[in-house]
């Protein structure tokens, strides 16, 4: 979804508040919810606004299934591409 460094993470409600004292802090998610406009590391602020522009493209062109249609025909593409290649390429997969 963007460069590296980005880590999205979606966590339900009802697992919020359920830390365990062995886990790292950055994984308990009550602190996160608590702290307002605050973060606990310091967030790459370039990796995320290059998400923001690439989730923005995604949503311009139909969100996830317009995307796993263009993934398929580009695939498609290639696979196609090194089937008709008369065994010049060839594909193990």
């Amino acid at each position: 979804m963007g460069p590296a460094g980005v880590c999205i993470v979606i966590v339900r409600r009802d697992l919020i508040g359920k830390y365990k004292s062995k886990m790292p802090m950055l994984n308990d998610w009550d602190l996160f919810n608590k702290a307002a406009n605050t973060f606990h590391n310091t967030p790459c602020c370039w990796s995320i606004y290059v998400a923001g522009l690439n989730i923005d493209y995604m949503l311009k062109l139909g969100g996830i299934p317009a995307m796993q249609e263009l993934a398929a025909k580009r695939s498609g593409m290639l696979y196609d591409y090194i089937d008709n290649s008369d065994g010049y390429y060839s594909n193990a997969i």
